[in-house]
């Protein structure tokens, strides 16, 4: 889906109109234009008893006969996942690069992660785990080259995962949010994890100096650069303030780490609680910045990295 058709009323309609078919075993839903070469379908899978819903934007002509990567997207506090694919325009990876998008629905629109946080009882690492094992047995999918990111409470859940399952995952995106502190104190990540971070500092719902339930921003790049051996003095990369949208852009890149992993770590001096790139300049949530696009800058990091 270009731009256009994925932010207009019709592209949603359209989307949010397949994503009512769904049953206990995967269902293809209808195709959302094979210009764009962009599937999308839905379908549900049993964890523990319990069904959850998961939708794919997948190419519909494979553009390789290789195994190809897979990108785990995770919606945002009562989000859905046709709402991130909107967000984050997900489907331009999917027609541009020829890579799966996988969008697993939380339950009732919140995640469990934060081990002793909140009274949730859903097991969403093992669903997670359920899902890419899913996906690489039934698509052709690259099992060394799944990778995880998160908006907000989809951040918190990727890191989450990121610390049970650093096997599982090449390299991982953290976009407004931070580490929980039960997260981060209980993490058991021993493989260093690429990750790559998104934190405004007006962001007004997960603080970015940190409050009582979340680290600081610099104190989760802290995180993921120690757990990946890397210099905790980080590389100042200068400042990106192309656009004039009340915001600039500081990169800061944790290098000399182990296995080759990397973090680097985008401060955006005056964003809000967004998503850097997205066509909401200005939104409730705080400003937009247009300086970064997460999504690409997201894609072009984890292309960098595999699994052995």
């Amino acid at each position: 889906m270009n731009r256009e058709f994925f932010s207009s009323g019709i592209g949603r309609w359209c989307l949010a109109t397949m994503l009512v078919i769904a049953g206990l075993a995967p269902v293809q839903a209808r195709d959302i234009g094979s210009f764009e070469n962009v599937t999308a379908v839905q379908e549900q899978l049993v964890v523990n008893g319990r069904p959850r819903s998961v939708m794919m934007l997948k190419p519909t002509v494979p553009t390789t006969t290789e195994r190809v990567p897979a990108i785990l997207l995770l919606e945002y506090l009562r989000g859905t996942p046709v709402d991130m694919a909107d967000l984050t325009e997900a489907s331009a990876l999917v027609r541009d690069f020829g890579v799966y998008v996988i969008l697993p629905a939380s339950s009732n629109g919140r995640w469990n992660y934060g081990a002793t946080s909140f009274a949730l009882t859903q097991d969403d690492v093992g669903f997670l785990t359920a899902v890419i094992d899913d996906a690489v047995r039934r698509f052709p999918i690259d099992a060394r080259r799944i990778y995880m990111g998160g908006y907000s409470n989809g951040a918190q859940m990727t890191q989450r995962y990121i610390c049970d399952q650093p096997s599982r995952i090449a390299a991982g995106a953290v976009i407004s949010g931070s580490i929980h502190h039960d997260d981060r104190l209980r993490c058991a990540a021993s493989v260093p994890t690429p990750m790559i971070i998104f934190h405004g500092t007006a962001d007004e719902q997960i603080n970015f100096n940190g409050n009582l339930l979340f680290s600081s921003s610099l104190q989760t790049a802290e995180h993921w650069a120690s757990r990946a051996g890397c210099s905790l003095v980080p590389q100042n990369l200068g400042v990106i303030d192309g656009t004039d949208d009340g915001t600039s852009v500081q990169l800061n890149r944790y290098g000399n780490c182990s296995g080759g992993a990397r973090v680097d770590h985008y401060i955006i001096a005056g964003g809000g609680h967004t998503w850097p790139g997205s066509l909401s300049f200005a939104t409730p949530l705080g400003l937009t910045t247009q300086d970064v696009a997460a999504t690409p800058t997201m894609w072009q990091f984890f292309r960098q990295f595999a699994r052995p």
